[in-house]
């Protein structure tokens, strides 16, 4: 490759699967690319993404997840974190990227310096804890289909992304089938301010429930997360002293995103759910600016993080989480729910290490009907089941594909069929042999074949005969389900406050916006979405 700048090896964040790979970076006059190694270099079928100079804004070192001598080279799209062997290394890449950047921009050489410096000392830009980066939303049109098959995925080997993106390939099926998207899924200039106001006037989020509760009656006390449209804050409510979370959520870019009935729905399904294992809405409320949902606060971590951290569970461990989040899917799935949205991401654990569920923001109602089905096209790539990639109507058995995906990836580290090229993952994903390693217990490798049919009108589904089969014989589902039965791992949490297992990321970001801006008048109300949980 010719007018390369500088190159090697650098430890980078995946976008999808946010694990650790060393990659073979890049640097050339207008963009950076990376590849699994030199010999790569310059094979356009080998490169694992590329971005362009021109959209860099700061390069920072930071000290995201305690990863040492790392960089966070942002992006409007992204924050791209990459780590060096060393701290001289780590500065002379960072000085590399600095001087093109200006280059490329036409401004005096150690401006982007200058810029970054003035930001070092912001919080690093951390994964979104409630809310999923990856999910695919409303909007999305199904995958094109083809004879059958399935249909050829987009091209996606000229984006300046440095991966391809679910939602990038959500966006170019739903363009593909209905061009009207174009302008709602591709960037530009943003929905004119009447049209929104109009937009939130017209909705209707549901009945309102019981007495009102407002900001004023919690205590602020430290971010936990943060989402695509907000913050995720640890409160105490003032007169109960009861500890919750509170999801703030910020209507104009809801608006905007088109996100109105998916937020409409994960409240819904929030205020409906009742279960032991599924996460429970207390309150909801609204100012003129934003939408306010006080739910459990779940202080055990993320599956996915204790999944990073020990890459993966034993089988007495998976086998309990599994058992529990088939009690959590039954429920829903009598109650006419497809969750849609299963992943280590979406599953906490509680003080005591067992489940709950959350973000039902994909999630479907009205599937009551044995036969009832849908056919939006959302979730996440690992995780997709084949039916929802070949744009067919689908039901409930999506979820029980996640599932065998779940287990699969408790036991061996990573889902199957994994590939961190999007588009080959979802090729094998409708080709390939299932391949489960001999460390498996046989009866789990058994009962991950059965979730992972791909004909959904054969795949195991039937709770009765997964209860019974041979991998669950030990589990007692009565005493399970009434929490009798001791976790197989307690998170490193002294009580149901604590706040020990919070990426520390959150816990330095700021509380100064999670408080309604009273001279944004230009949000109407979103009708009934006032709840008060009757057990308060």
């Amino acid at each position: 490759m010719s007018g390369v700048l500088k190159q090697g090896f650098l430890t980078k964040e995946g976008a999808v699967r946010r694990n650790w790979k060393k990659r073979w970076f890049v640097l050339t006059a207008d963009s950076i690319s990376y590849y699994k190694g030199e010999k790569d270099v310059g094979k356009k079928e080998k490169d694992l993404g590329t971005f362009k100079l021109l959209e860099v804004n700061t390069v920072n070192p930071t000290n995201y997840k305690k990863q040492q001598f790392c960089l966070a080279v942002a992006t409007p799209k992204r924050t791209y974190y990459m780590c060096a062997e060393s701290e001289s290394d780590m500065k002379a890449w960072q000085e590399a990227i600095q001087n093109q950047v200006d280059v490329m921009k036409g401004r005096p050489i150690g401006t982007t310096a200058a810029t970054s410096q003035l930001k070092k000392n912001q919080p690093p830009i951390s994964r979104p804890a409630a809310q999923s980066p990856t999910s695919l939303h409303s909007g999305m049109a199904p995958s094109p289909i083809n004879g059958g098959n399935l249909a050829p995925l987009p091209d996606f080997s000229t984006s300046s992304s440095a991966t391809t993106s679910s939602a990038a390939y959500a966006n170019a099926a739903a363009v593909a089938m209905n061009p009207a998207l174009a302008s709602l899924s591709s960037p530009g200039p943003a929905v004119a301010d009447p049209v929104i106001d109009a937009a939130v006037q017209a909705m209707d989020l549901g009945p309102d429930t019981a007495e009102k509760v407002t900001a004023d009656d919690f205590d602020m006390i430290t971010v936990i997360g943060q989402g695509s449209f907000g913050k995720v804050v640890q409160v105490r409510h003032k007169k109960t002293g009861q500890i919750y979370a509170m999801k703030m959520l910020n209507k104009r870019s809801i608006v905007e995103r088109g996100e109105v009935e998916h937020t409409k729905a994960e409240k819904e399904i929030l205020q409906t759910v009742k279960h032991p294992f599924l996460m429970c809405l207390h309150y909801s409320f609204q100012t003129p600016d934003k939408l306010y949902l006080v739910m459990d606060f779940v202080n055990g971590g993320e599956m996915f993080y204790h999944l990073q951290q020990e890459h993966t569970f034993d089988n007495l461990r998976a086998k309990f989480y599994a058992a529990e989040i088939i009690l959590g899917l039954e429920y829903l799935h009598q109650h006419g729910i497809v969750y849609r949205d299963l992943k280590p991401e979406n599953l906490l654990l509680d003080a005591e290490g067992h489940i709950k569920m959350t973000d039902f923001g994909l999630s479907k109602q009205g599937l009551n009907d044995p036969d009832a089905r849908t056919k939006t096209f959302c979730g996440t790539p690992e995780y997709l089941a084949p039916e929802v990639l070949q744009g067919q109507e689908y039901g409930k058995a999506v979820d029980w594909w996640s599932l065998g995906t779940l287990i699969y990836e408790m036991l061996t580290g990573l889902p199957p069929f994994y590939d961190e090229d999007v588009q080959r993952m979802y090729a094998q994903k409708m080709t390939a042999e299932l391949q489960v390693p001999d460390h498996v217990d046989p009866s789990a490798a058994d009962l991950i074949a059965k979730f992972l049919d791909r004909n959904p009108t054969t795949r195991l589904q039937d709770t009765k005969l997964i209860k019974q089969h041979p991998w669950f014989a030990d589990i007692h589902w009565d005493d399970l389900a009434a929490k009798r039965v001791m976790p197989p791992y307690k998170p490193p949490v002294t009580d149901t406050a604590s706040i020990a297992c919070i990426d520390e990321g959150f816990l330095e970001m700021t509380l100064s916006d999670v408080k309604s801006n009273p001279n944004d008048n230009a949000q109407a109300h979103f009708d009934d979405f006032t709840y008060k949980s009757a057990a308060q």
